[in-house]
């Protein structure tokens, strides 16, 4: 992969919790029950000051705090851990939904953050659609939030996931995140229709509340056709390409937030890609036994990006043993005229 005296960049999920419920986190059922397989975590304030020495925040020069699973504005050493970083030159990249603290918080956040820095808002869509994904957040908190935020001198970007039911919105919360002063505006569609269409949001009792439905709907994906996908995948990983780890609520560190979710990818057998997803589950299992111990409880950085299993092993993983999870996220297909994949 790379060596520690490469490594720029790290992204850090310093909780798991989050008090959101959208339907395509993986942190629970389609917005409903909690996934099973979760169990949430926070970094101490000695965890992070463990993790970032001194050798270490002079090496790198960008922190992310985001994650999988959780919003970092839970995580009560928030604050303390910026203040251990403020003066290392290091830029902080911080994502969050936005409705949570208070105006006194936010007011305050820009006197803890380095002058290089930005916090993302999650913000899909305007006051009426915002919440059907972003399920328990306060569409007028955020946009106050981050109003004194921004006021108080801090930069901001409003992130908006396009969907069917908001994409007509995109140039109105454009206009909106240029009123108040948003620095930056971006729009993505969401990756989590790669399986269907439509997506079901449900309750705590598992009734049906809502349908999601993506931007621009796309031919459903051929489980037959997964092995040629894969086999016919370029790979370029893009934490090679930048030069990031990933530590994730236990303080385990991987290259990426995509391996590190494998473990917590809930589905029962009647998931009709339930043998894909199986076939990921023991990829991920083969991978961890040639990588080792990966735990930042008993290793640091340095020691974990110095072994030879860890820079050797993705040559492997990458061309004759693919893993799927790379090839989806990082991989490009490689077509030519008799082969069009959906």
């Amino acid at each position: 992969m790379f060596s520690f005296d490469q490594l720029q960049s790290v992204h850090i999920e310093i909780t798991n919790r989050c008090q959101a419920k959208c339907p395509m986190c993986s942190r629970n059922h389609h917005g409903g029950l909690t996934n099973p397989l979760l169990k949430e975590s926070d970094w101490t304030i000695a965890d992070f000051k463990r993790i970032f020495t001194p050798r270490v925040k002079k090496q790198i020069d960008k922190i992310t705090f985001c994650g999988n699973f959780g919003d970092p504005l839970l995580n009560f050493h928030f604050v303390q851990m910026l203040d251990h970083i403020k003066d290392d030159n290091i830029y902080v990249d911080i994502h969050t939904n936005g409705s949570l603290r208070n105006r006194d918080f936010w007011k305050t956040l820009p006197k803890h953050l380095p002058a290089e820095h930005k916090v993302v808002f999650a913000i899909d869509g305007l006051a009426d659609t915002h919440s059907r994904y972003r399920i328990n957040t306060d569409f007028d908190k955020i946009i106050n939030n981050a109003r004194t935020f921004i006021n108080a001198g801090g930069t901001a970007e409003w992130s908006m996931i396009r969907f069917a039911h908001n994409a007509h919105q995109v140039e109105a919360a454009k206009a909106v995140s240029e009123y108040y002063k948003f620095k930056y505006f971006t729009v993505k569609n969401s990756s989590r229709f790669a399986l269907g269409n439509t997506f079901d949001v449900l309750d705590n009792s598992g009734n049906v509340v809502d349908t999601l439905e993506p931007h621009v709907p796309e031919p459903e994906l051929d489980i037959e056709k997964i092995p040629a996908i894969i086999e016919q995948s370029v790979i370029d990983c893009w934490a090679k390409k930048q030069n990031e780890v990933y530590i994730d609520a236990h303080l385990d560190l991987m290259p990426c937030c995509f391996l590190a979710s494998i473990p917590y990818n809930y589905f029962t057998s009647s998931d009709k890609f339930s043998n894909a997803k199986t076939s990921i589950q023991e990829q991920y299992k083969n991978l961890i036994e040639e990588l080792g111990d990966t735990s930042m409880h008993n290793y640091s950085i340095e020691q974990i990006l110095s072994r030879p299993s860890y820079s050797q092993v993705w040559t492997k993983y990458w061309t004759t043993q693919k893993l799927i999870t790379c090839a989806r996220t990082c991989g490009n297909i490689v077509k030519t005229p008799s082969q069009q994949y959906s």
